[in-house]
């Protein structure tokens, strides 16, 4: 029995640490803007501060793109249904998203704190958007319809 509770130690002193998934949360609050840009903070949390810095980056533009930003200049969505933009458009949302294409669009970023908790980091990051050249890449990709079509 004692060798099996050595054993378990063993094994579970030598396993990777944990991965940390994306979770996209509401925590992204209005920092300034004007008719072109908005800044607003945002948190991240992952294993490593590289990958929370990219988890508050994308969970900002993702509260942008399908949240909208009380207070902004952008309180409403940019894209009305995720679903249907996600089943119509998948390829360029992943090209915006996932693959960082937004970061072209990024015009700050910022760490505005950053420490370490259980299992990793959480950052909170001030970013800067260029919200115009964000609308004309989903028009361009027919994500949404251009204004007065």
């Amino acid at each position: 029995m004692r060798t099996l509770v050595l054993f378990i130690l063993a094994i579970s002193a030598c396993s990777p640490k944990i991965s940390v998934p994306f979770e996209r949360t509401g925590s992204v609050e209005f920092y300034s803007g004007d008719k072109n840009t908005l800044t607003v903070t945002t948190n991240g949390y992952a294993e490593n501060e590289n990958k929370a810095i990219y988890y508050a980056e994308r969970n900002a533009l993702e509260n942008i793109l399908f949240r909208g930003i009380p207070g902004s200049n952008q309180e409403n969505p940019m894209i009305a249904n995720e679903n249907d933009a996600y089943r119509i458009s998948k390829e360029s949302l992943d090209k915006l998203i996932i693959r960082e294409g937004f970061r072209q669009y990024m015009i700050e970023s910022s760490n505005d704190g950053s420490y370490k908790v259980k299992g990793g980091i959480k950052v909170k990051r001030i970013v800067k958007f260029d919200i115009q050249a964000i609308r004309k890449y989903l028009e361009d990709n027919m994500v949404v319809r251009k204004f007065g079509f």
